[in-house]
């Protein structure tokens, strides 16, 4: 797995919440834990995804038999 420096990480995972892509829940633990989860509104996205997927395995089977 790529590594991330965590300033990135923090910017991108900012964004995803401005754009309601993810969910921020603070744990009132001892040490605070902090859960980052998809909200319901993203499995309207499910379609979509599955589509692209769908397609980059198309085009990569269609790489490979050249």
């Amino acid at each position: 797995m790529a590594k991330i420096m965590s300033r990135i990480l923090s910017k991108e995972v900012k964004e995803h919440r401005m754009n309601d892509l993810v969910e921020r829940k603070v744990n009132e633990t001892r040490p605070i834990n902090v859960e980052y989860s998809l909200p319901l509104y993203c499995k309207t996205l499910d379609s979509v995804i599955n589509s692209m997927l769908d397609r980059g395995i198309q085009h990569r089977k269609n790489i490979l038999a050249k």
